[in-house]
């Protein structure tokens, strides 16, 4: 079983605790904390104190703000240059004091604050000589300053806070229609913090979600499809290739040593959740039909692109585990599955019944996550995996609603539902019983 982050220091308190009512030894208490990846002999007492700190710099970097912005017309513009400028200077230079007393808390706190200050400079100084040219290049000025205090202190608020940065000065040069071409080196910044730091899922979900967003917008300019994101078929193809890459990817990342090991666990569980979203649109008919209907841009590069994924998938994942076959097996059908797509492109018709037929794909994608909830539901209670049971549960009723409310829609379809419902849920409740009764004889 992993545990989360806050969830491994409950459980370090509580270790240390019997180690004081003499439940068990000195030594013992090391071995179960090495077992979660976890250093019984460190600390970690600030955290707190942190997050309340850096709200406080916070909401100081907003008040004065909000000041500056209320009484903006009425001050001189050298007295508004001079004193964003002095301000910015004064707050980084007792951050810099602090840091070289060690008081590292402190100096993270006051480096957040004088972040803030220094994008409020760039921002009310581009307006005071009227700099508005390229507004995005603001933005981005701001979190290449962030960026070399975050990668340096190892701070996880100023990572934070230059990914919030990166990702808002993406959208808005996208939707500007600019290619965002430094963005590459925001995720270098992410995965070297990663490499060089403690557990953080917040900034390893940002970075996979970075990824993503960005292969997507350079595919959508590559093929030409015009400006911001356009989620055409290719994207959909594309996006599953990198599903596959990320299960492979969680495969490669179980066998590693912590923090690894509990990246590898996030990535599969919000892999699973995108997953059934995945297959909750697609369960309507009119996705299929679009996706059937959809004109393609170079089909015989993107399947080639679809080619080097699978391979590199199935590497990985051979390389992490090589027991695990379901990488090739995933990789074969999604393979399959665009080759027919390719083919089905051009002799598709919407009034025949083929394989092609969008009513019969929604079919079976409806079959599809039934039974994937049901494994589901199995698999949490065979292993006791809470989260899996959760989500099985969750599949099935969403697709049971969903159905319902598309197709039938009176008493006795609702009837029939809710009673389905009875009968998973019961079974599933007899076969928790008899697992648990099994497991204590």
């Amino acid at each position: 079983m992993r545990l989360i982050r806050l969830l491994k220091q409950d459980l370090k308190q509580e270790i240390r605790l019997w180690v004081e009512k003499r439940l068990i030894s000195t030594e013992q208490a090391v071995s179960l904390c090495q077992l979660y990846g976890m250093n019984y002999h460190e600390h970690n007492r600030g955290y707190a104190y942190s997050v309340l700190l850096i709200l406080g710099y916070l909401f100081i970097g907003l008040a004065v703000i909000t000041l500056l912005s209320a009484n903006w017309e009425d001050i001189s513009r050298e007295l508004r240059m001079g004193g964003l400028l002095l301000t910015t200077l004064i707050v980084n230079l007792a951050a810099l004091l602090s840091y070289q007393r060690r008081q590292t808390n402190a100096a993270v706190g006051l480096f957040f604050l004088g972040s803030l200050l220094y994008g409020a400079s760039i921002m009310l100084i581009a307006q005071i000589y009227h700099l508005g040219e390229h507004f995005p290049d603001g933005i981005l000025w701001w979190a290449l300053g962030v960026l070399p205090l975050a990668v340096l202190l190892q701070s996880a608020s100023l990572m934070l806070l230059t990914i919030g940065l990166s990702f808002t000065w993406f959208f808005v040069e996208t939707d500007l229609h600019f290619y965002p071409l430094l963005f590459p080196l925001f995720l270098l910044a992410m995965g070297h913090f990663l490499y060089q730091s403690r557990t953080y899922y917040s900034i390893f979900i940002a970075f996979i979600v970075g990824i993503t967003l960005w292969l997507e917008y350079s595919l959508g300019w590559w093929l030409n499809h015009g400006y911001g994101f356009r989620f055409e078929i290719e994207h959909v193809l594309f996006s599953i290739g990198l599903s596959l890459l990320y299960h492979a990817l969680t495969q490669f990342l179980a066998q590693q040593a912590s923090p690894w090991s509990d990246y590898a666990v996030m990535l599969s569980l919000w892999g699973l959740r995108f997953s059934l979203l995945f297959l909750l649109i697609f369960s309507f008919k009119e996705p299929w039909h679009g996706l059937l209907a959809a004109p393609w841009s170079q089909p015989v590069a993107l399947f080639g692109l679809a080619v080097v994924l699978s391979v590199i998938s199935v590497i990985l994942s051979y390389i992490g585990d090589k027991k695990s076959h379901s990488t090739l097996l995933w990789a074969i059908i999604y393979l399959a599955f665009f080759a027919w797509l390719l083919l089905a492109q051009g002799d598709h018709r919407t009034n025949h019944a083929g394989i092609d037929d969008p009513q019969l794909l929604q079919i079976l994608d409806n079959i599809t996550l039934i039974a994937l909830g049901i494994w589901l539901i199995i698999r949490g209670l065979q292993n006791n995996i809470s989260h899996y049971f959760f989500l099985g549960i969750l599949s099935i009723m969403l697709t049971g609603l969903l159905r319902y409310i598309h197709f039938i829609g009176d008493y006795i379809g609702a009837t029939l539902l809710f009673m389905v419902f009875a009968v998973i849920l019961l079974s599933a409740a007899k076969y928790w019983h008899w697992q648990q009764k099994r497991v204590t004889q």
